[in-house]
């Protein structure tokens, strides 16, 4: 009979969101099992805007505001990190846990760098909730006309006041010639 190993990390019922204006929650992750048994290398392989970072970043404790850990339970060594005082969560994290980006910039999707490059988003509520639903818009209709954009995109744009911004990002991430 084989050995049993003990989990180091183990990820049940994890659910992330992100709030849209006007509109239902963003689930960036819905319902994601993992488990790491010690001595087991793991790599989590998707295309961008899959939900690598933002489950990397739930583990930590680091999902970016507005965005929250809706439910489910992560435990690190039998620990469940979502229960831990401040205190005891810097104890564990650099010391026994880190999360490692090679190239910050290559972290970003896309879509997310056109936001950012358009100045497209001046607030944490618009970011999260635009770049998700432009890349649902992208995924649908890669060419998508400006009256696209606005009618797929109207529920997350809150008075912030970068509709315009947010229509140049999406024509730069779709390279199409957009008309009105």
């Amino acid at each position: 009979m084989a050995e049993s190993t003990k989990p180091i990390l183990e990820i049940s019922e994890l659910w992330v969101t992100f709030p849209a204006y006007r509109a239902e929650a963003i689930h960036a992750l819905k319902g994601i099992d993992l488990r790491i048994d010690q001595g087991e290398f793991v790599g989590l392989v998707g295309e961008s805007g899959s939900g690598k970072t933002t489950l990397a970043r739930a583990v930590m404790g680091f999902v970016p505001p507005p965005g929250r850990v809706e439910r489910g339970r992560v435990l690190f060594n039998g620990r469940d990190l979502s229960h831990l005082d401040d205190d005891a969560r810097r104890a564990v994290l650099g010391r026994e846990l880190a999360m490692v980006i090679a190239n910050p910039r290559a972290e970003l999707n896309p879509v997310q760098a056109a936001f950012i490059e358009e100045q497209a988003a001046q607030c944490g509520f618009c970011m999260n909730g635009m770049v998700m639903g432009a890349k649902v818009l992208l995924d649908k209709n890669p060419h998508p006309t400006v009256s696209d954009i606005k009618q797929s995109l109207n529920s997350y744009i809150c008075r912030c006041g970068t509709h315009l911004r947010v229509i140049r990002a999406i024509q730069r991430v779709s390279n199409s010639s957009v008309k009105a």
